[in-house]
């Protein structure tokens, strides 16, 4: 199924943007953000102190506090924000942070992940196919190996791994990102199985470029780690949706491609407190949905 021309993308990151201002506004926040440059700037909260806690507008309060408890999770707060310094004002860009931006995935997948129901959380769990949910790692390193030996200088980096003794899931985070990127094919092909994990000339290419890179990479990581590979996206996004079932279908493994699913934020949403659940309609328009069928795997 081909998607329209929509800019589902742009769509989603508009409303995003609106209800940061909103949220801003509503909560007094003012003091406590800082923007990027543009026409249509983009809202990045700080931390501060509110009656002697811990707060960040980004974040749920729990979230936040349950953060603040594990140096893994604090460390991942000072991943630089991708974005070039010129996007910033010159008192901001040395300190821009990823997870302070309205619309960073990452910064989604920690308020649901770091909330201390998600320890009991039986429902949360058995959408990953755990009992009990495993604690998350942020920015697991896949380490993925090259076919002539040795393995990537620079690891690819998987959002979320949830690992236990039975099983283990990665997860790509995807919420306003315009696409999967792309890479040239000799890069690609450098990675040990790659064509033993595809079927290569069903993968969409264009000008001597593999797209859908990330999820090509994210494929060959559940494969090297013996893991489940998900995507939690937008039901907003379509499109990810499709690209997804575009890779996965050309996986050769049946076994392999049966452990890549998709799972929307709405899915998870509708598992979460109350409380958590306000937030996320508040911040990013994420209304908990229910789907009696689960995951899928997006081919269907």
């Amino acid at each position: 199924m081909k998607t329209s021309a929509t800019n589902y993308a742009a769509c989603l990151r508009q409303d995003i943007l609106h209800r940061a201002e909103t949220y801003v506004t509503s909560r007094g926040l003012e003091p406590h953000v800082y923007r990027s440059r543009g026409e249509v700037p983009t809202v990045l909260f700080r931390a501060y102190e509110s009656g002697g806690k811990p707060c960040h507008g980004n974040f749920h309060d729990e979230s936040f506090a349950g953060i603040t408890l594990r140096p893994s999770w604090v460390s991942r707060l000072e991943k630089p924000h991708s974005g070039k310094r010129r996007c910033f004002l010159d008192c901001d860009a040395s300190t821009a942070r990823e997870m302070d931006s309205c619309t960073s995935s990452d910064a989604l997948a920690m308020n649901i992940f770091c909330h201390p129901s998600s320890i009991t959380n039986q429902s949360l769990a058995r959408i990953f196919g755990f009992d009990p949910l495993p604690e998350p790692d942020f920015g697991f390193k896949a380490n993925l190996p090259f076919a002539v030996g040795g393995m990537e200088p620079r690891s690819t980096e998987v959002d979320v791994r949830l690992h236990s003794s039975t099983r283990t899931v990665l997860a790509e985070c995807k919420l306003t990102e315009p696409n999967f990127t792309a890479c040239p094919r000799a890069h690609v092909e450098r990675y040990a199985a790659f064509d033993q994990t595809f079927d290569v000339a069903h993968l969409p290419q264009k000008d001597g470029q593999f797209l859908h890179y990330q999820l090509i990479r994210n494929v060959l990581a559940a494969r090297h780690h013996e893991a489940s590979f998900t995507l939690i996206c937008d039901q907003r996004r379509p499109d990810l949706q499709e690209a997804f079932g575009t890779v996965v279908s050309a996986i050769v493994d049946p076994r392999l491609r049966l452990r890549c699913s998709v799972i929307t934020w709405q899915q998870i949403a509708a598992t979460l407190p109350m409380s958590l659940q306000t937030f996320l309609s508040a911040k990013y328009g994420i209304e908990g949905h229910e789907d009696p069928s689960g995951a899928t795997d997006g081919l269907g």
